[in-house]
């Protein structure tokens, strides 16, 4: 009997792995503290993506073969649209987090961190639920609920590149966005938004950004 490996390795797959392979190398870039590259491979993960499930449809898949589908692509996400961020994240507020002397901010940062991990983690979950509950009834889905998780392949870079022309200190908007993106996944809290914004504009918090 001929072995074979576990999984599936068909072409309407690959895209999703390599997904997963560009946010691996984007993350070993963030531990080198290369952050444009680092967003280079997210935009990479975001690309496949967005053509994987095009590409999957081209092919006829049995029932294991869809089901298949929808769990890799979700563990893909979660690593590339998840962990990969935060790496991202850690990165840019290395000096900030682990030189200020004021814990409350490093605390506040990995609460936002770990929250924003678990946003995504429980919405692609809640998803591969429905999306599986979907092809048991031969349905479509016609659109999608809330802010997908993907989204952060285009906002990070946005953000980036606007904070680079206009010079704009790169931590304290990655730090707003991040939040701000797992209140739109989760819960709406502006107001907790609003006080994060207060306390980066204190006068301690300036000096300190200032001079890393």
């Amino acid at each position: 009997m001929k072995n074979k490996l576990i999984g599936y390795y068909g072409y309407w797959v690959h895209l999703t792995y390599l997904s997963v392979v560009s946010a691996i190398i984007g993350i070993y870039f963030t531990i080198t503290n290369n952050v444009f590259a680092a967003i280079i491979c997210l935009m990479i993960s975001g690309v496949c993506d967005m053509f994987d499930g095009t590409v999957a449809k081209t092919k006829k898949r049995n029932d294991d073969e869809k089901k298949y589908g929808i769990q890799i692509d979700a563990l893909a996400d979660i690593v590339s649209f998840g962990v990969l961020p935060v790496a991202i994240g850690f990165a840019i507020y290395h000096d900030v987090m682990f030189q200020t002397k004021e814990m409350y901010m490093i605390i506040f940062n990995l609460i936002v961190f770990s929250l924003y991990i678990l946003a995504a983690l429980i919405r692609l979950a809640y998803f591969n639920v429905q999306e599986m509950k979907l092809q048991e009834n031969n349905v479509s889905r016609e659109y999608y609920e809330g802010l997908p998780v993907t989204s952060v392949a285009l906002i990070i870079p946005l953000i980036y590149t606007i904070c680079i022309l206009f010079n704009i200190p790169l931590d304290i908007i990655f730090n707003n966005t991040t939040y701000l993106t797992f209140n739109m996944d989760i819960i709406n809290t502006v107001s907790t938004f609003d006080e994060q914004v207060a306390i980066l504009k204190r006068p301690t918090n300036n000096v300190l950004i200032n001079s890393v």
